[in-house]
């Protein structure tokens, strides 16, 4: 029952979760408050952990290159290159 949370039960949720859990379980607990179903927040907003963003990076040529020779199918290897493409329009968009 969401009334008999606690605000440790949340903090071992996020612990136990990464991100996602974190992004939902504050939706929930936003929508909750909004909705009138709870009274006050059961974890304060600064006492949410802050999600920590991975490291993104793109693949590099030489790694496009040896992924398209070690792929034996030829409709993927031409699904790989056509992805590799720049598309000039976006370029110019930012």
């Amino acid at each position: 029952m969401i009334t008999l949370t606690t605000s440790q039960d949340f903090i071992d949720l996020l612990m136990a979760g990464g991100n996602s859990t974190n992004h939902f379980l504050r939706m929930l607990h936003n929508f909750a408050l909004g909705m009138g179903w709870l009274l006050c927040p059961v974890l304060h907003p600064k006492f949410w952990p802050v999600c920590q963003a991975a490291i993104r990076r793109a693949i590099t040529a030489d790694e496009h290159r040896r992924v398209i020779e070690a792929e034996s199918n030829q409709e993927r290897r031409l699904y790989y290159e056509m992805f590799w493409e720049p598309d000039s329009s976006l370029m110019t968009a930012f």
